[in-house]
């Protein structure tokens, strides 16, 4: 939200100049005799009771944005999914009130200088003409800026980033060459890695691959299934990136040379948002500046009996002993867990370590690549435990999650939930098994 600070400041400067001015129309028309009133020149009494009504609904209106804004509650009730229908009317709003205090300042100035005379408190209507031109001179500026701030974000020359696990921000964009080419497209090269991967005429909205909610929801016919990530997108090399740094352990770090995109089937994500959703309403992380349930990347590596993901093979497999299919296909499921010892009881594990998650994955076919998944994990409020507790089955009362802390126990970390809902599988990751550091 950074880059709005200065619309903000202009909004409070806007509220003060309304306040000042809905008051000192309201106290004319409440404190002027009704002999006087009779006198004013055509028109005046109803323009002061007009700018009195645009000005306490200005106040209504626009300081509820401001507060939500500044007290960090416009997630709440502005999802990703509608955005883009507020902004639009925002934008009316602002258009109309911004014609309204247009005609309210001009009328009201155009009577007093030849009949101050005539008005009963002639100064305080002078003050109100005042601030009713300050407030129409702000509403003038944040309406510009809305428009050049959203001509940015469409050009490319600013992003907002809305990835899991980091707070909201807009970021300056590097400039390209002006007509950098790919595969001899002569569309601009930072428009080409930002193409939805399912409409492929509109741009993303950062953090995801898609362009808005229909191209989400169109994206599932066939669900489940991959959807390879092309190298020129931004995501590829987003999620490259966090691999790398994400990759502690002495073997040479990988390049990921496939990813893929794991579309999920409707009833799986729902029951995740759901439980997001449900996170977020008892904790509160967005007036944080976190992320909703405090959402975070996480990695998980396990068993892949076929060869998903490696050149040529995008279907997932239908045997129910392949794990990495099972996952991708249905999600996480704790009763799968088994027998078998947890170091933090019965859960579903996930490193924020890419090198640590790497060596449970494995390949039961014979392959050179290794394969990884990068998961959206609901975190929510963690509890930190650095002893095993093999015993565990849920995270203690007021927690959401389990972390491993490096330390005693472990060597790097780990993340545990104890619910199906919490984790979903977004990614697939290929790439040359790395070989142990000969140095």
């Amino acid at each position: 939200m950074a880059v709005f600070r200065s619309y903000f400041i202009i909004t409070c400067i806007l509220l003060v100049a309304a306040l000042i001015a809905s008051a000192i129309c309201t106290w004319t028309l409440q404190n002027t005799s009704a002999r006087s009133q009779r006198y004013y020149p055509g028109g005046m009494w109803p323009t002061l009771g007009f700018i009195a009504f645009i000005g306490w609904s200005t106040l209504i209106i626009t300081g509820l944005q401001a507060l939500f804004y500044q007290f960090g509650w416009w997630e709440r009730f502005i999802r990703e999914a509608n955005a883009m229908r507020f902004f639009k009317l925002h934008l009316i709003y602002m258009a109309i009130y911004t014609i309204f205090w247009l005609s309210a300042a001009g009328a009201i100035t155009s009577f007093i200088p030849q009949h101050c005379d005539q008005i009963e408190n002639c100064p305080q209507a002078q003050a109100g003409a005042g601030f009713a031109w300050i407030v129409e001179i702000c509403f003038v500026v944040n309406l510009l800026y809305l428009f050049i701030v959203r001509y940015r974000i469409n050009n490319g020359s600013i992003t907002v980033d809305l990835s899991p696990g980091l707070p909201t921000t807009v970021k300056q964009k590097q400039a390209a060459p002006a007509m950098q080419t790919t595969n001899g497209s002569s569309t601009p090269s930072h428009l080409i890695e930002k193409l939805c991967l399912q409409c492929k005429s509109a741009q993303c909205v950062d953090g995801s691959v898609y362009c808005g909610p229909n191209c989400v929801v169109a994206s599932r016919n066939g669900a489940p299934k991959l959807v390879e990530l092309p190298a020129a997108h931004y995501m590829f090399r987003r999620i490259s990136d966090m691999l790398k740094a994400a990759w502690t352990h002495p073997t040479g770090k990988p390049t990921p040379q496939h990813i893929f995109v794991i579309v999920s089937t409707e009833d799986n994500d729902r029951m995740y948002k759901a439980y997001k959703e449900g996170v977020e309403s008892q904790r509160r992380f967005l007036p944080r500046n976190m992320t909703e349930g405090n959402e975070q990347y996480r990695w998980h590596g396990t068993t892949r009996e076929c060869k998903v993901g490696d050149p040529g093979q995008k279907a997932l497999c239908t045997s129910a002993s392949c794990p990495m299919c099972c996952i991708m296909r249905h999600s996480y499921d704790v009763d799968k867990f088994g027998p078998r010892w947890g170091r933090f009881g019965k859960g579903v594990y996930c490193s924020a370590t890419s090198s640590k998650s790497n060596d449970y994955s494995k390949n039961l076919s014979h392959s050179p690549w290794t394969a990884l998944l990068l998961n959206s994990v609901v975190v929510g409020n963690p509890y930190n435990m650095y002893d095993n507790s093999p015993q565990q089955f849920h995270p203690p009362d007021g927690y959401d999650s389990i972390i491993g802390q490096p330390g005693r126990a472990l060597n790097y970390d780990e993340t545990i939930v104890y619910r199906n809902d919490a984790i979903r599988p977004v990614y697939l990751i290929l790439y040359l098994t790395p070989r142990a550091s000969s140095g």
